[in-house]
């Protein structure tokens, strides 16, 4: 039969009241976390009625268009330029190698020496 050590444990917070669940997990540079499991008392709110449809992009966090038709655009990143730039340079590279071959031709690279 496997015995098993009393682990004492300090905590930075203190642990909600009433907790069902603790889960206790390990990251990979050996830090150990808890997470509690727990109801809360539900809260009455006052709920205004609006819609808002939101759309998540890849270049533009979100745009968003509410019930009276007024737009939200929510930016994201600005570096596209520069990595569509990066990206177009590796695939006119990949674009000259031989067929069924990562390696890209000498002549791709240095020009063609006989001219």
């Amino acid at each position: 039969m496997a015995s098993f050590c009393n682990v004492v444990a300090t905590l930075t917070e203190n642990p909600p009241e009433n907790f069902g669940e603790v889960a206790v997990s390990r990251d990979a540079r050996g830090c150990y976390y808890c997470s509690f499991v727990y109801e809360i008392k539900k809260i009455e709110s006052v709920q205004k009625s609006g819609i808002l449809a939101v759309d998540l992009g890849i270049k533009t966090l979100a745009c968003c268009v509410n019930e009276k038709k007024r737009f939200y655009h929510v930016g994201g990143f600005k570096g596209y330029s520069w990595f569509n730039k990066q990206l177009d340079k590796i695939r006119s590279k990949r674009d000259k190698c031989h067929k069924k071959s990562r390696r890209p031709s000498l002549q791709s690279f240095y020009g063609n020496k006989s001219e």
